[in-house]
């Protein structure tokens, strides 16, 4: 496969291309709207006093049961992305573009004030909200979990936004579902790079370098067959965690909603299609074999809905 790395003289050829492809994807009278980077909140927040408690191994819930404006997990995400340290030293020498968090902790701090990146950035993390003192061990490591996806999501955002961007560019609006889906040249990715990169060109012309390496495209295109054998979204929650919305939902209502209740929620539609409720097949597996399993085993006057979650009914329910 050749890669075309400069971009061309006239681009005429490569727009017709995609509105053939999709006639969404044509020209329109201006540009779209663009969402800026996610900056971190001034310090000191006002909600530094808020108190996070572990809920699982990656999620806290607030002690006092209200969110903020700005949660942890946002800007935890915007920590990760001011504190990228770009190409870093490997143990064995070798230098590779700051993919996972396990790379953060190869970069070294440039004030020296800390060992690595991926400290600063789990003590800098509490400057924004107060840890549960009684479980403090707990929260660093929920912390350390977080960040695991954060910088994998900050990644994956990045190569999408930077085909939603080339595209913009040319007055052509583009949802994220269509840009996932689509791949380009270099030259195409090189116009927009993400704004945690900065200027280091070095650094991008290696992330794109992967984006359109062979593996990759591997990759990407065998995410895309279980995305369309998934045949609808995963849930519709959006990035809240399943222990937040549950909080949230009793902050509202003032009763405790099952975790059962709670997961067949953000994985029904509010309109069937095709007859059917559920966002997916997978979902309406889970959403109807577990109360069948649940009625069997604890009677049929039981509620799955209301009752706690049984995790020996969801196996029974499963198979295994």
């Amino acid at each position: 496969m050749t890669l075309r790395w400069d971009p061309p003289e006239d681009e005429t050829s490569y727009l017709e291309a995609y509105a053939a492809m999709d006639p969404r994807l044509t020209p329109q009278s201006k540009y779209p709207y663009r969402r800026g980077v996610a900056r971190l909140p001034d310090l000191p927040y006002a909600y530094a006093d808020k108190v996070l408690v572990p809920a699982g191994k990656s999620s806290f819930l607030y002690e006092d049961g209200m969110k903020p404006y700005r949660g942890y997990s946002s800007i935890l995400g915007a920590l990760v992305q001011a504190y990228f340290p770009g190409i870093v030293t490997l143990p064995n020498g070798q230098e590779d573009v700051a993919w996972t968090w396990k790379h953060y902790h190869y970069a070294l701090d440039p004030t020296k004030k800390y060992n690595h990146m991926a400290e600063k950035i789990q003590v800098l993390s509490w400057n924004y909200f107060d840890m549960h003192r009684e479980n403090s061990t707990e929260c660093i490591a929920i912390v350390n979990e977080l960040a695991k996806r954060k910088v994998q999501d900050m990644h994956y955002e990045a190569r999408v936004k930077s085909v939603r961007n080339w595209f913009g560019d040319r007055k052509i609006w583009m949802n994220k579902s269509q840009a996932r889906d689509m791949l380009f040249e270099p030259w195409q990715y090189l116009q927009n790079p993400p704004q945690f990169v900065g200027n280091d060109a070095r650094c991008y012309t290696a992330m794109v370098a992967w984006w359109t390496h062979v593996e990759y495209l591997k990759r990407h295109e065998a995410a895309k067959k279980r995305r369309e054998e998934m045949k609808g979204g995963s849930h519709r929650q959006g990035s809240i965690p399943l222990a937040l919305v549950r909080q949230k939902e009793k902050v509202k209502t003032g009763v405790e909603p099952s975790m059962f209740a709670i997961s067949k929620k953000m994985r029904t539609l509010d309109e069937p299609v095709n007859g059917s409720p559920w966002i997916n097949e997978g979902a309406k597996i889970r959403g109807t074999k577990y109360p069948e399993k649940y009625k069997q085993v604890h009677g049929e006057d039981s509620n799955p809905d209301t009752a706690p979650f049984d995790p020996e009914v969801a196996v029974l329910a499963g198979q295994g």
